[in-house]
């Protein structure tokens, strides 16, 4: 670590050895003061277009699985609703007090 002029520590700059990024720290307070991510060289057109193509097959995958998920879900909460009237009918239990009665 070295010194600037002004006699305080010079900030670090370290390059990230997984993603190549530098990151600029502060000694003093230790904190980051700059974080870049190197750029990445353009992609082909053909490249971007297969992505573009991946990217709408999965987003057409999640639309369906919800899709699924929301015909069905009346389905669910209609079984959940029945179990849970069985189980208030089978406890002993008196129901809890109300509010306006404890008045």
């Amino acid at each position: 670590m070295t010194a600037n002029l002004t006699g305080k520590p010079k900030a670090f700059e370290i390059n990230c050895p997984c993603c190549g990024a530098l990151v600029v720290i502060d000694p003093e307070t230790r904190a980051i003061l700059r974080f870049e991510v190197p750029k990445k060289p353009m992609a082909s057109f053909e490249e971007m277009l297969k992505e573009v193509g991946e990217s709408k097959k999965k987003t057409e995958s999640k639309l369906q699985r919800a899709m699924d998920e929301q015909a069905k879900r009346e389905e669910i909460l209609e079984k959940k609703f029945r179990e849970a009237i069985k189980k208030a009918e089978s406890t002993d239990e008196p129901p809890p007090p109300k509010p306006f009665d404890l008045d």
